[in-house]
């Protein structure tokens, strides 16, 4: 996805993006240079979130 930069915390290795949807903040992975990133900049990432799932019976209705 497109996204721009809107923050960055450069000791922590966090930059905050503003894609389509939403805003998200994520860790950079020490080989990205983030020397020359600015906030305003429009940046190419890929993005996976995951989640998961818990199922479990529920109370027996009378």
């Amino acid at each position: 996805m497109t996204a721009n930069v809107i923050a960055i915390d450069r000791k922590m290795r966090r930059v905050t993006l503003q894609g389509p949807e939403r805003a998200i903040t994520v860790k950079v992975p020490k080989d990205i240079n983030l020397k020359n990133v600015r906030v305003g900049d429009q940046v190419q990432v890929t993005y996976v979130e995951e989640f998961g799932l818990s199922v479990e019976p529920g109370s027996k209705k009378k």
